[in-house]
């Protein structure tokens, strides 16, 4: 993750991140790279969960997906969009093709 501006609260359980917020999955040997991009985004470092309101964007490989609101859990690697979700997703065979 990264951003303009971080605050953490005292007990650094929640972590709020402001501006230009990047989020970045490595690759594995089966699927590429995510990015994720938000103006703004809420962690909770105990549960592992974060969230937004805001508009989020995520691409992976020639894939991508948009919408408004997000909610993320760490634990069980799931992204829920809240609103406005659109998308288009690339199959895995077109991308094994050159």
């Amino acid at each position: 993750l990264s951003a303009e501006q971080a605050r953490m609260s005292a007990d650094g359980e929640i972590v709020r991140l402001e501006g230009d917020v990047r989020l970045r999955r490595d690759p594995t040997a089966t699927r590429p790279a995510l990015h994720g991009y938000m103006p703004d985004l809420t962690i909770n470092t105990e549960e592992e969960t974060a969230f937004t309101e805001s508009p989020v964007r995520f691409t992976q490989g020639g894939s991508w997906l948009k919408g408004t609101g997000m909610k993320l859990d760490n634990k069980v690697q799931t992204y829920v969009l809240q609103s406005q979700a659109t998308g288009q997703f690339e199959s895995r065979k077109a991308r094994r093709q050159p």
